[in-house]
Order: structure tokens, then C-alpha cells, then sequence
């Protein structure tokens, strides 16, 4: 890929330069610094869009709403929408279910969206093994619901919105709305080269680190997670 990005520029820069010599030949130093500036902008206008919409977003819009705090869960379903869901999603899942009932003593069961009507449930026995289980309807006192939100077409093609809403399933209460932006890989020359995905640019706010502070799965110390969600 990195061969097929400087044969693309080469030739961009060949056809700019023939372009400038072209127009330089209509004598009007206007339009020659206007198509200048648009062939130089034109392979990396993205990253100037983005970079606004990013600024603008983290900056300017709400990225939290937390109501309250939960100190004894004791249970929570996750169900995450911004996943692709298979054998590596299952495999992820089985990781995280262990790290939550081996580190976080209190939480006495984890459950996880797996498909339609199929629910990944995890709990220690007596012993202290984890026994895992499929339910059609998640059982967990708190919800939390992990997904992609849209803004618009325009942002959507730039930016990668993520959305957390945590709830009190028995309350049908919501404690906490979390939001976070993230810059989408940069094009850098033509679109059809490679596929934009998300990279690791955006807020600042880190949303699951708030998210383990919202539901204080007892054992985690106040040293360490801070209420702004960072180590």
C-alpha cells in the first residue's frame, strides 16, 4: 500500500504541475492562486474538515449526562452495537467476563448481547470458576448499551460517534449518557484506495474508563480511577 500511495502522488504532482503551467498561461495571478490552493488542498482536505468537526464537538456539544453513580451493581449486561458480532466478538467477550468477575469481587454475574434472543451469561460458582450460559432475555440489575450514533451524512463521513447509555433496568432509569468523536482514517489522496475506518484521534474523554466509574464495580479504589474517567 505504501508503494501504490507514492505512485498515486507522483502522478498527482505531475498532473498539478501541468495543470499550474496551463493556467499560468492565462496571466491572471487570481486564478492561478485559486486552482494552486484547491490542487494542494484537494488530497488532504479531509484532515482540515475533520480536524474542525473534531474541535467543534469535543469542545462545543455535551459529551456527558451522568445523574448518579451505582456503588453495588452486582450485575450488568452489556450490549454492544458497535461490534461485529462472531467467533472473535465471543472470544472478546469470554476475555472481559473474566477480567470483571476475577477483579471486580462484588459483580456476581456479567451478560453479554450475543445475537437476537441470546444473551451470554457469566457467574462464579461456589468454587470460584466461571460457569457461562446462554438466557434469551438478560436477568442484570444495569444495562449498558454500546453503539454508533449518527449525526448526519456529512459528519458520519469524517468523524466516528460513539454512544453509551447506562441504565437502571429496574427503575427503567437512565443514570448515565456518554458521548464520545473520533477521526476517521484520512484519505490522504483519492477515495477508492483504502476504505476510511476509525483511528485513535478524537476527545479526549475517555468513555469506558468513565464508564467503570459510573457503575463502581466494588474492589476498584478511588486511586484508581478518577471521577474524569482517566488513571
Amino acid at each position: 500500500m505504501g508503494i501504490v500511495y507514492v505512485v498515486a502522488l507522483l502522478v498527482y504532482v505531475a498532473i498539478v504541475s501541468i495543470i499550474y503551467r496551463l493556467v499560468k498561461k492565462l496571466k491572471n495571478k487570481w486564478i492561478s492562486r485559486v486552482v494552486l490552493t484547491v490542487l494542494i488542498l484537494l488530497p488532504t482536505y479531509d484532515i482540515i474538515i475533520t480536524k474542525v468537526l473534531l474541535f467543534y464537538y469535543c469542545n462545543f456539544t455535551e459529551t456527558e449526562k451522568v445523574y448518579r453513580t451505582v456503588e453495588n451493581p452486582e450485575s450488568v449486561y452489556f450490549e454492544d452495537k458497535i461490534s461485529k458480532y462472531g467467533s472473535k466478538y465471543k472470544s472478546i467477550v469470554n476475555m472481559e467476563a473474566k477480567m470483571y468477575l476475577q477483579e471486580y469481587h462484588s459483580l456476581a454475574s456479567v451478560e453479554f448481547y450475543n445475537a437476537k434472543n441470546s444473551i451470554l451469561h457469566y457467574e462464579l460458582d461456589k468454587e470460584g470458576k466461571i460457569v457461562k450460559s446462554e438466557i434469551s432475555t438478560p436477568l442484570a440489575k444495569y444495562h449498558v448499551y454500546r453503539k454508533v450514533k449518527h449525526i448526519n451524512s456529512f459528519v458520519d463521513h469524517f468523524i466516528f460517534t460513539r454512544n453509551i447509555i447506562i441504565k437502571d433496568a429496574l427503575k427503567d432509569e437512565v443514570i448515565a449518557d456518554l458521548k464520545t468523536y473520533n477521526a476517521k482514517k484520512y484519505n490522504f489522496m483519492f477515495y477508492g484506495i483504502e476504505t476510511k475506518t476509525w483511528i485513535n484521534e478524537g476527545c479526549k474523554n475517555n468513555i469506558f474508563a468513565k464508564e467503570l466509574y459510573i457503575l463502581n464495580y466494588i474492589g476498584m479504589k478511588k486511586d484508581k480511577w478518577s471521577k474524569d474517567g482517566n488513571k
